[in-house]
């Protein structure tokens, strides 16, 4: 099957699956999405527009609008002035949608003959496609309107067969969207009001009765006081060419355009002329998304942006058909703006046109000339699967000319065989869901009875009353699984909602959706349906077989089935080697049947049913058994605790009875049945005849092996099977499967939400033109000119399991349309009563920004991408406002606040931003004996506590002399001492006397009382000490800070500030153990090679694609030589045993490596042996660890297969344990 073109939309497909007779135009289906957004502002049912604009190539229709003198009957309901249900100028509106994930700055809004002109040519050559030609077409052909195709009057359409359906329909049987079925000549119909209630074909063609249209894009933006706007941005009048209301000089007819354009036109066939628009905000249909649009609504849920392009008729009583395109403006150079030349660059050059997920629908309505005589199947709508269960309304208008019953509907996602002998329209039995409305002798589906509607082909001027209700299939509470019905029991897992329709050729008719009744039904949170057929996380996709590799896609002697398998060209959306987790629809992956990475597995629903072929086969058949707790008299009694006295189908988790709906992170059986058998064959051969659409497991954690094997579920994927082999020599079983996307439409397990609120611990404003001024405990300010700035910090703590959002809350007090922003401070050192301008630590990068804020009112910032978890958070805000802006600090009646949410449970990280260098904290000290001047002046040795000092596991006998620090609060400093400054900020206990002291030159540099107490501060005592001379860079090298020696005076604590002395040390007896947790830990990834991760959360080990993980360790203080070193690591996927290797250079840093720069890795020390996940793995590194000192270590992958390790954030991170020798 060929796979065409495929986009996936938020609201539609694009593309379609039409079919003719036995001509079947075919394309791929979308991905199901896991929520279908909403337009913030017309809410209403995204239409598709036509079947293959994705790319911008016209086929089997186009749209139409008549003009405001014409008559409701000609199929335009709402455009004429006297229609009875909108009476008075009407406009259709267009949503112009625009994903985040759009990569240019620029949307190109094309229209195809806006214009309401027909040439009177009739007599043209044509040009074939190329497939054609391969094919045996001639290049080109002679071809006349009437006789060829249309008609040979001006005043009527003309569209001339091209011969190429004859390569349809006969061999070689291609599929309608490889071949260039028309050649465009007209597509507008010229008409006239005959009297006040007809219209008709004017006796000659009648400039004067052409239609002008006028085209208006528009975006919604959102105003400083929330109040939202619609922004006009430029309109173009489509032109007439009657030398009235224009002379037709635009030469649009038959061409793509996009007015006021600087290249309006393709420059590969521009006629050499202007196409001006009408300028309001901008000046043309060219939308520069960076300056056109300011303040443009982004959609909440997705990051989406709209246009809007709205349609209006405004003189004249014809018909003009057009279309509509968005995307890039890339193509302007290669794609010809000529319809039957862009047609066939299109068809000649697939993707050489991608919209890049631009997509374009209708709100609600669209009027539709249908430019195909046969049965065709037309996308009306794209469908989420959290719409499973709801009923929509759908009216039609003015099926006429031609047309005739039954109308059908059905999701492309779902089987659906159509078959024109049946009075059905389509086969039964090879159809797994459909609504057919107006079959002869039976009423319609929604229970209204036969003869009330009108039947298509019967319904001139007429909506088809009451309107079409369709029940969206997939809600299953009421299936009776053991007479199971297409109605209560096919799941749905998204997709478009077609109609099989058979309609007059060139006639024009309307779709309209009207409001849903009732509320989404489907929860995401429920339990999945699902076929038990488990795929690893780790696949990934085939390669091009002509260029080789570990995968490609198989060759057609490989498949056991079909027998005439598609081919790896036909697969036109396919990426090689994309990991299963990074793919996008249409990919193919080759999955092994087997339990490593990338492998597939047959599953069976619960442990009391036999693990057999047979049970297989029934849970692969449609419509699966995943949520099906019948009894079906299979014998046995039960699974204890679960609540049945006999065995079920349906999910039952191993080891929880009572759970039974499958969610992510739930444990599934494995089956021991297989592909080798003929019941599961035939089962699965139908799923890849019908091109079923198979909602899967995807598995990231394996437990056990065969019958006892389980996986743990943690992604449910749309996949279609396309073919397998059965176990070949050497080869094994596999699948092939077409990716479709992704699905959290259901099995999201809702965690709950626990909100904390925080208030600053410290904030404080800047001044520049006051730099060494304190505005500790004032209000806070903000301003451009002076620059004023302010700092805060927020100390998170007690937080549990995710930090899922975290805003930030302040009380403005100022009125300002630039608002502020928030930024990313790593430094956590300053204080509230001591930071100003000169000393306040580096502002990051920026966060986000409030916005527009009002006086006297409180605005938020989303903040949650800098707030990871429990530890200090400091924030630093600036504004571009030059009028100043004034919030109240945490003194205030409505201090700031950062409100933090998280998801129960699990483990929080810590808030761990970068440190400044150099660094002092009250808690860092440095292992050292060291001289130290205090007043009155003692000399002792003493020993000091690091922050990544060991902790003993059994109490080793003191070294000597010794002295035990008392903890207390201690001084340290407030920021970083700066060179060329004559002064030092410090902090720590009230009257706490301080002696500033060189080290290396045993100099008194500064001294002071600190005074107090400084609210807000772990250490109330506070003083700025001067010191002579001042700072120079070489005696800042390195801090120390000397704890209290145990004196009970206030007197004796001393700053030391210069190059460290050689420390002496005095070793003890040994037979110690101490642990050292690691002080820098990175996972680098081969196929991220650039990207640095030292802040994540995890470490990893795999060797496809090649990931790798860096440890360092600072032994220190061994009271003995080495007996025995063990590095520790919490494992919590394992999938494969991993090595553990040494690394000479301990230059790195967890905040800078990358796999690019990297350590080279030594020689490895050990291997990790069998490991299990969730528990600690040991390996022995005696061999490398000699001593004091820094020890970096790497973990390496021993076999393909990702293992994941707890990196030091995550609060088990990887330990090194010491035991001493006596």
């Amino acid at each position: 099957m060929k796979k065409a073109f495929l986009v996936i939309s938020l609201f539609v497909l694009l593309t379609a699956t039409v079919y003719s007779g036995s001509m079947r135009l075919q394309a791929a289906s979308p991905a199901p999405q896991g929520s279908t957004p909403i337009d913030p502002i017309f809410p209403g049912v995204g239409v598709i527009t036509s079947q293959t604009m994705a790319d911008g190539r016209i086929a089997t229709s186009n749209q139409g609008i008549f003009g405001p003198q014409s008559c409701v009957h000609l199929g335009d309901p709402y455009s004429p002035l006297d229609s009875p249900w909108v009476p008075g100028p009407y406009t259709y509106t267009y949503r112009i949608y625009i994903p985040p994930t759009y990569a240019h700055d620029v949307v190109r809004v094309e229209l195809f003959d806006p214009d309401s002109m027909n040439t009177a040519v009739n007599s043209l050559t044509i040009n074939r496609s190329n497939i054609a030609i391969n094919n045996g077409l001639e290049a080109v052909s002679s071809k006349t309107c009437g006789s060829d195709g249309g008609s040979s009057s001006q005043i009527q359409p003309c569209l001339l067969r091209t011969d190429e359906l004859n390569l349809v329909s006969a061999p070689p049987n291609l599929d309608l969207d490889q071949v260039n079925p028309f050649w465009f000549v007209r597509i507008d119909e010229n008409r006239i009001r005959n009297n006040p209630t007809s219209c008709g074909s004017p006796g000659s063609y009648t400039t004067s009765a052409n239609t002008q249209t006028r085209y208006s894009l528009s975006y919604f933006a959102q105003n400083p006081d929330s109040t939202i706007a619609k922004i006009p941005l430029v309109t173009y009048f489509g032109q007439t060419g009657d030398g009235v209301r224009d002379n037709g000089d635009h030469l649009t007819d038959m061409r793509w355009v996009s007015p006021g354009a600087d290249v309006p036109f393709s420059t590969v066939d521009d006629p050499g002329v202007t196409v001006p628009a009408t300028p309001i905000t901008t000046d043309s249909f060219e939308i520069d998304l960076t300056s056109d649009v300011p303040n443009i609504m982004v959609d909440p849920a997705t990051g989406a942006r709209y246009l809007y392009l709205d349609v209006q008729a405004m003189s004249g009583s014809s018909e003009n058909g057009y279309e509509i395109w968005a995307g890039p403006p890339d193509y302007v150079n290669s794609v010809p703006s000529e319809v039957n030349a862009r047609n066939l660059h299109i068809l000649n050059h697939p993707g050489s046109h991608d919209s890049q997920g631009v997509e374009i629908t209708a709100v609600n309505t669209l009027v539709q000339n249908t430019n195909f005589s046969d049965p065709q199947d037309i996308p009306l709508a794209y469908i989420g699967p959290e719409a499973a269960g709801l009923e929509l309304q759908i009216a039609m208008y003015d099926s006429d000319s031609g047309a005739e019953p039954p109308l059908i509907f059905y999701f492309d996602t779902i089987a659906f065989t159509p078959d024109d002998g049946n009075p059905l329209g389509y086969d039964p039995a090879q159809t797994d869901w459909a609504m057919a409305f107006g079959v002869t002798g039976q009423d319609d589906p929604d229970g209204v009875a036969e003869g009330v509607r009108c039947l298509p082909g019967n319904c001139n001027t007429q909506w088809v009353d009451p309107s079409y209700q369709i029940t969206i299939p997939g809600d299953l509470s009421n299936c009776d699984w053991q007479n199971p019905t297409a109605e209560t029991c096919t799941p749905f897992y998204g997709g478009r909602l077609m109609a099989r329709y058979d309609g007059g050729f060139s006639d024009t008719y309307a779709w309209d959706f009207g409001p849903s009744n009732g509320e989404l039904p489907n929860n995401s949170t429920a339990g999945c349906s699902a076929f038990p057929i488990a795929i690893h996380e780790g696949a990934r996709s085939v390669s091009d077989p002509a260029n080789g590799g570990i995968n490609p896609y198989p060759g057609a002697g490989e498949f056991s089935y079909p027998s005439n398998p598609p081919t790896y060209e036909s697969f036109l959306n396919h990426q090689d080697d994309i990991p299963l987790l990074n793919a996008t629809p249409g990919t193919i992956y080759r999955v092994q049947n087997g339990l490593g990475t990338g492998n597939f597995s047959w599953l069976v629903w619960n442990t009391g049913i036999s693990a057999s072929a047979a049970t297989l086969a029934n849970s692969l058949t449609w419509p699966g058994d995943a949520t099906d707790y019948t009894n079906h008299g299979d014998g046995g009694i039960g699974i204890p605790g679960s609540g049945f006295s006999y065995n079920v189908r349906g999910y039952i988790e191993p080891g929880d009875p009572t759970d039974q709906a499958l969610h992510i992170g739930d444990w599934i059986a494995g089956s021991t049945g297989s592909i080798n058998s003929s019941a599961v064959q035939d089962v699965v051969n139908g799923h890849i005849d019908l091109e079923r659409t198979l909602r899967l497991p995807v598995w990231d954690v394996i437990s056990g092996i065969g019958a006892s094997g389980r996986f743990q579920t943690s992604q449910f994927g749309i996949f279609r099977l396309i073919g397998y082999s059965i176990d070949q020599t050497g080869g094994g079983s596999w699948l092939l499967l077409e990716f479709l996307g992704l699905d959290n439409s259901c099995g999201q397990l809702p965690p709950d939400t626990i909100t904390t609120t925080f208030n600053p611990v410290a904030d404080a404003s800047v001044l520049s033109n006051r730099p060494d001024n304190n505005f500790g405990g004032s209000q806070l300010r903000l301003d451009a000119a002076p620059t004023v700035n302010s700092y805060l910090r927020f100390d998170v703590q007690g937080l549990t399991g995710t930090v899922t959002n975290a805003t930030l809350r302040l009380y403005v007090q100022s009125t300002s349309l630039a608002g502020f922003t928030a930024h990313e401070v790593a430094d956590n050192s300053w204080a509230e009563g001591g930071i100003t301008f000169n000393n306040a630590p580096a502002i990051g990068a920026a966060i986000n920004g409030s916005g527009a804020t009002t006086a006297d009112s409180y605005v938020e910032v989303d903040v949650t991408s800098y707030v990871m978890g429990n530890g200090l958070v400091s924030l630093a805000l600036t504004t571009t406002d030059t009028l100043l802006l004034a919030a109240q600090s945490r003194e205030g009646a409505n201090p700031p606040e950062l409100i933090v949410e998280t998801t129960a449970g699990g483990p929080t990280p810590t808030n761990t931003p970068a440190p400044p260098t150099p660094t002092v904290t009250a808690s860092v000290t440095a292992t050292s004996t060291a001289t130290v001047t205090a007043s009155p002046t003692p000399t002792a040795t003493i020993t000091s506590t690091p922050t990544n000092s060991p902790t003993p596991t059994s109490t080793p006998v003191d070294p000597t002399p010794t002295f035990t620090p008392t903890p207390r609060c201690d001084v340290q400093f407030e920021g970083n001492p700066i060179a060329g400054n004559n002064f030092v900020l410090v902090t720590g206990e009230v009257d706490t006397h301080v002696t500033v002291t060189n080290l290396s030159t045993s100099s008194t540099l500064g001294s002071g009382t600190l005074n107090g107490p400084i609210d807000g501060h772990a250490c109330p005592g506070f003083a700025a000490i001067t010191l002579n001379p001042p700072l120079t860079s070489s005696n800042i090298g390195n801090v120390l800070l000397v704890m209290e020696t145990g004196v009970p005076d206030n007197s004796d604590t001393a700053i030391v500030i210069g190059a460290t002395p050689t420390p002496t040390y005095t070793p003890g007896p040994g037979g110690s153990t101490f642990t050292f947790s690691s002080v820098d830990d990175a996972i680098v990834l081969g196929h991220r090679p650039t990207s640095t991760y030292g802040g994540a959360t995890i470490l990893g080990t795999d060797d496809s694609p090649d990931i790798l993980s860096y440890l360092k360790f600072n032994v220190e203080e061994l009271d003995g030589s080495v007996a025995s070193a063990t590095l520790r690591v919490f494992v919590t996927t394992a999938v494969t045993p991993f090595n553990v290797a040494q690394v000479a250079d301990n230059g790195w840093s967890q905040d800078g490596i990358t796999y690019d720069n990297a350590p080279t890795v030594g020689p490895i020390i050990n291997s990790s042996g069998a490991i299990s996940s969730g528990t600690w793995v040991e390996i022995d590194v005696t061999s490398t660890i000699n001593g004091d000192g820094t020890f970096s270590l790497a973990l390496l992958a021993d076999a393909a297969g990702r293992n994941l390790f707890s990196s030091s954030e995550s609060g088990n991170g990887p330990e090194l344990v010491v035991t001493t020798g006596p």
